[in-house]
């Protein structure tokens, strides 16, 4: 692993477990599913991969519910995450508490 990842995925280790809990729910977008794991934090969805054509957007507006309801605080984005797509847009729409290179960390408006 290099540095600049490891620093990352430090940083955001030290983050979750000061402003969450174990129970609670994170969003990773597009694509980082290892993070649920790393984190020790809950995936909102069913699904992992959210890409634009992974998805319909049914799929997308019940993911960006599932964020809703299961009161997700927090979303990580890394890499491009701006598409033209229901769910890209809501996560557009959220408040960035945290950027360093390609990844953001922002945090829901509820």
């Amino acid at each position: 692993m290099d540095k600049p990842l490891a620093e990352d995925l430090n940083f955001l280790k030290i983050f979750f477990n000061i402003n969450t809990r174990k129970d609670d729910y994170i969003f990773s977008y597009p694509f980082s599913p290892m993070l649920y794991f790393n984190l020790e934090r809950n995936n909102p969805s069913k699904f992992s991969i959210y890409y634009p054509g992974y998805l319909t957007d049914r799929q997308e507006r019940s993911i960006i519910e599932d964020i809703i309801n299961k009161n997700v605080k927090y979303i990580i984005t890394r890499s491009d995450y701006k598409f033209n797509t229901p769910l890209s847009k809501y996560i557009q729409s959220q408040k960035i508490v945290y950027s360093h290179g390609l990844k953001k960390l922002g945090s829901t408006n509820s």
